[in-house]
């Protein structure tokens, strides 16, 4: 009796070890995470996208979407208040009841052990060390308002918005000062990003500003001259790739040095406008809206070189245009 109880024990151990290896496997696979005016979608390769398997029933208006690489994904947005999701898996969302700010969070993002997220009606920033429980700080310069860009890295934290005071920096994500030398024109800066060892910020009217320490701040020598917003900034795999809206001829920009960018060579004719881009598992991602009717419609497309881009092939029907997008390795 005591043989056939021990051997139940063990039968029993070896199923939760399996069930717990299928579970770590299931949520440590690579995955894209797409959130846009009324979705969140997933794929594991960029080019086969699905509807989440779960979200909350206000799901409204999600401009930002990160992962912390410690198993922990958040989203934000909103336009009539606050909209704030967090996720374990990727997969599966449920609401934060965010209350440490009350309008619109554009900017987000995770870095030493903190999130960091801004609402644009009312220039707060709030933090977290959770991604659940969420504190206003109280120290960011009078100057700045919509606060829609956040990075850490390199030991410094870099926040921009607009409209005089573009560019802030923080050592904490709590307390933030105004940089030496920020831009000296008015205007607004909607992301920015780091890599090799240099800052790069973006914004509308082709706006670019590169920055070796955050402090000091100066314009590249070279832009293609595109006169519509650019949305997102990201560094991957050596190369910078800024997306904006369309023009015909620019609507995707890379560099390999910050200084001088080029656009791109082929963009499906289909795009509209490009909000979000990301890199993962050897792919270039973007998301936006198309052409098609109604214009509104979800817009994905992917590169291997940053330079030609194709379309995803397969995007839920009815899914509406994609602000921001993030990848888990």
């Amino acid at each position: 009796m005591k043989r056939f109880e021990i051997l139940c024990v063990l039968i029993i151990i070896v199923a939760l070890l399996l069930a717990s290896i299928s579970c770590t496997s299931e949520n440590s696979d690579p995955l894209f995470v797409a959130v846009g005016t009324s979705d969140i979608l997933t794929s594991t390769d960029g080019d086969t996208w699905q509807a989440a398997e779960s979200k909350p029933q206000f799901s409204n208006g999600l401009r930002r979407v990160v992962y912390d690489g410690n198993g922990r994904w958040v989203t934000v947005g909103g336009s009539a208040g606050v909209v704030m999701h967090t996720s374990t898996d990727g997969l599966n969302w449920v609401d934060v009841d965010e209350t440490a700010t009350n309008s619109d969070l554009w900017g987000l993002a995770y870095g030493n052990g903190l999130w960091v997220s801004g609402d644009v009606f009312t220039g707060n920033i709030i933090y977290s060390n959770d991604g659940e429980t969420w504190t206003l700080t109280t120290s960011v310069p009078s100057g700045i308002s919509q606060p829609r860009g956040f990075r850490y890295a390199n030991g410094l934290w870099v926040g921009v918005g607009g409209f005089d005071e573009r560019i802030i920096k923080s050592n904490d994500g709590i307390s933030w000062v105004t940089p030496s030398s920020g831009p000296s024109t008015p205007g607004y800066l909607y992301d920015v990003d780091f890599g090799k060892g240099l800052w790069v910020a973006v914004g509308s009217g082709n706006t670019f500003f590169i920055s070796s320490d955050g402090d000091a701040w100066t314009t590249p020598n070279t832009v293609p001259n595109v006169t519509d917003t650019i949305w997102d900034v990201h560094y991957a795999n050596g190369l910078w790739v800024a997306v904006a809206e369309i023009d015909p001829d620019y609507g995707i920009l890379h560099s390999t040095d910050v200084d001088t960018w080029v656009a791109t060579g082929e963009i499906p004719s289909e795009v509209s406008e490009l909000h979000g881009v990301t890199y993962g598992n050897g792919r270039w991602v973007a998301v936006g809206s198309s052409t098609s009717s109604p214009p509104s419609n979800a817009m994905i497309i992917h590169s291997t070189d940053g330079h030609t881009w194709i379309a995803a092939a397969t995007v839920p029907d009815g899914a509406s245009r994609l602000e921001g997008i993030a990848f888990r390795p």
